[in-house]
């Protein structure tokens, strides 16, 4: 079968892109035809021309109305949705003519804020399925056009297929009775036998913090506790890793005026974007994951991959995964915290911690991802409910 794939952006690091590039190696393998179709011709676009993939560029940009963070921001608001709107109207008559000369049985959005695969799939009555990634409101702020009930409507009107990523964000858009939803969680990681198991490395100890530095993934009331713990401590301070990049400069500057000079502030580590973040996993003592609502948490799965302890809050897909450990495992595989004032003592606990006690934690947490989070899994999944799809 032929499937066209649309992402949102070309970023090559962003958790949607990395578990987007898992799936598709794996569904090639299972005889898949795959086209991609991107915004822009940078990034990953890079990456599917090199491992020779049939890929499209169209101008298109995501459905969701535009940001304001600035005064500049709002005075361009309704320009810009102007914009967007004449670009998709644009591309949504670019994408029929690709979907007709390609021949594509199955138009697949890797995102739930792109819309132009769904209007085309509607109009050439093509199978269409969303992949649901993200709670949109919860985590990034987003405000769908022309509101979220829009886009729960085309979930739920029997004309379109979803997957998301858990249970919970099925429930966050209402569609844990659709019979043509279901969940599928992300393949994180590749599947390795216990004689793969990773070692055990801790002759350095620190903290870690890996993803974007934005308000979504909390990176403010991370270095706010670390700050807090690092003032208050009596024990062993460990420093704190920041592996990530930022594009809001106003927030980065907030996160800077936080960290006190002295002695906090050569702790704390900025390391920008790192080529090989599973390599620096597998040597942290801890990874923080302090996101307010992760769709899925990529991150948190890698980690534990790595045999690197997760301590995480205690929501969404973070909660989730610590929630099927629990079932599985009959005991936690992570630490969590209910709120930000908890988060300086557990980072003080786990500074103290003795190996054996993290080992406890990290050796599950392993068995579990193993179990449930690998591309192949992930791989499977998709492709059965593909041929779903094409029967019904």
């Amino acid at each position: 079968m032929r499937v066209l794939y649309i992402l949102q952006s070309t970023n090559v690091i962003a958790g949607a892109t990395k578990a987007f590039m898992n799936m598709l190696r794996g569904l090639m393998k299972k005889g898949v035809e795959p086209e991609v179709l991107l915004p822009g011709s940078d990034g990953i676009y890079d990456i599917l021309v090199k491992e020779k993939i049939v890929t499209h560029v169209l101008n298109y940009r995501s459905h969701v109305y535009p940001s304001v963070n600035s005064l500049k921001d709002f005075f361009l608001f309704f320009p810009r949705l102007f914009m967007r709107c004449v670009l998709e109207r644009r591309a949504v008559s670019k994408l029929k003519d690709i979907v007709k000369k390609r021949n594509i049985d199955i138009i697949h959005t890797n995102v739930s804020v792109v819309k132009i695969g769904y209007k085309v799939a509607l109009d050439l009555n093509v199978k269409h399925l969303y992949h649901v990634r993200e709670y949109g409101d919860l985590d990034f702020g987003l405000k769908y056009i022309p509101i979220r009930q829009a886009l729960i409507n085309q979930l739920g009107d029997g004309k379109t297929y979803s997957v998301f990523i858990t249970k919970d964000v099925q429930r966050h858009y209402g569609q844990q009775r659709n019979p043509r939803s279901c969940v599928i969680y992300d393949g994180a990681i590749k599947y390795r036998t216990y004689e793969e198991l990773p070692s055990i490395k801790t002759e350095e100890r620190f903290f870690l913090f890996a993803g974007r530095i934005e308000p979504a993934k909390g990176a403010y009331e991370l270095i706010d506790a670390y700050v807090k713990y690092s003032e208050n401590t009596k024990g062993t301070i460990l420093p704190l890793f920041i592996a990530g990049e930022w594009h809001n400069k106003s927030y980065y500057n907030k996160i800077m005026e936080r960290i006190p000079d002295g002695e906090i502030r050569n702790r704390i580590h900025f390391l920008g974007r790192v080529s090989n973040i599973n390599e620096l996993m597998a040597k942290t003592w801890a990874i923080v994951i302090p996101s307010i609502n992760e769709g899925f948490g990529l991150c948190t799965a890698e980690a534990m991959s790595n045999l690197c302890l997760v301590i995480g809050r205690n929501t969404g897909g973070t909660k989730e995964q610590f929630d099927s450990g629990l079932a599985l495992q009959g005991r936690e595989i992570g630490i969590r915290f209910q709120n930000d004032s908890e988060l300086p003592k557990l980072l003080e606990y786990v500074a103290e911690m003795g190996e054996e006690e993290r080992n406890a934690y990290v050796l599950p947490a392993f068995h579990v991802v193993n179990q449930l989070y690998t591309a192949e899994s992930h791989a499977n999944s998709i492709f059965e409910l593909y041929n779903q799809m094409m029967r019904e």
